[in-house]
């Protein structure tokens, strides 16, 4: 897809996981290269948001790049204010680098309902899942707004931008189970999510 652009979002803390989850092993290769793998498959490019790029640079290679999180916080919002600010495309679809189950079905259909929105949300189990979703360039002085804030979620852009939220049923056409949307917080998730895909 041309007319969107895919960013992986690398530049958290990782406190909970207790080191540094991008480099953690998944099957052959880390979770940041599987993730990246999925989106980088579906765009013509993709971003690797990180705040040190010198541990990602072996993951450069053409249609992906590793780019500068332009935010001193660890925040989600500055990852994905970083992305668009990178990005030459009007959009961006932004997710986590903890996200080895994602679908690259699921990915593509966000990306293709954004006509007329500013961002593009699916909802799982009740929950809005701000880091499988699209963004705009009009959040961008909604989430500079939010990060002035100090208890600004990414959730909030939805509530203040047009966004189209895609249901569980619309998911479950793409993603029957909304495996894409395991993150893996800690350790424990981790290492239950490697024994379930027997990585």
């Amino acid at each position: 897809m041309k007319d969107t652009t895919g960013a992986v979002l690398a530049g958290g803390l990782s406190r909970r996981f207790g080191s540094d989850k991008s480099a953690a092993p998944w099957r052959a290769t880390t979770l940041v290269e599987t993730v990246a793998a999925v989106v980088s498959g579906v765009f013509d490019l993709t971003l690797i948001v990180v705040k040190d790029p010198a541990p990602f640079l072996r993951l450069e290679r053409p249609g992906c790049s590793v780019v500068c999180d332009l935010r001193p916080e660890a925040h989600s919002l500055g990852g994905v204010s970083s992305a668009l600010a990178h990005a030459a495309t009007e959009r961006v679809f932004v997710c986590a680098c903890d996200m080895p189950f994602l679908n690259a079905g699921l990915v593509r259909g966000l990306a293709e309902l954004g006509g007329g929105f500013d961002a593009v949300v699916p909802v799982w189990e009740g929950r809005l899942q701000p880091l499988c979703a699209v963004y705009g360039r009009a959040c961008v002085p909604v989430i500079d707004h939010l990060l002035s804030q100090e208890r600004a979620r990414v959730q909030d852009v939805f509530d203040l931008v047009r966004t189209r939220v895609v249901t569980e049923e619309e998911i479950r056409a793409m993603d029957p189970q909304g495996r894409s949307f395991m993150d893996l917080d800690t350790r424990a998730e981790y290492e239950r999510a490697r024994e379930a895909a027997s990585c």
